[in-house]
């Protein structure tokens, strides 16, 4: 009776060290797949930050060139009410275009001839 006792102790034994070895191994794999879904959250936040910066650059591109079209349309109006088309400029209306070529090179001061005007 001692020995099967003894015995099954030492099944009881081996059954614990088999159960603590298989969770410390189902826990290294865990860690594995935790460590390669915090990677990937890594790289998604990265490229969620990457496409909100070219958002924001877009927006701003936008909104310049929108700019450019409103002064672009004013000038074109202004022209297309012109009686004389080939007569000099009336100090108002030339002021009134120097002006707007200034607004468009504050906008873009790489558009050509934006250095003349400053």
């Amino acid at each position: 009776m001692r020995s099967a006792l003894i015995l099954l102790s030492l099944l009881v034994i081996f059954a614990l060290g088999l159960f603590a070895w298989g969770r410390s191994a189902g826990s290294a794999a865990a860690r594995s797949r935790l460590t390669t879904a915090l990677a990937e959250a890594q790289a998604a936040r990265l490229s969620l930050e990457a496409a909100r910066t070219a958002n924001r650059r877009i927006v701003a591109q936008t909104q310049i060139s929108d700019r450019a079209a409103d002064v672009a349309a004013d000038v074109a109006t202004d022209l297309s009410h012109s009686e004389i088309a080939h007569a000099p400029l009336p100090a108002d209306r030339r002021d009134r275009l120097r002006g707007a070529d200034q607004r468009l090179c504050q906008l873009s001061p790489k558009l050509d001839g934006c250095r003349a005007v400053h």
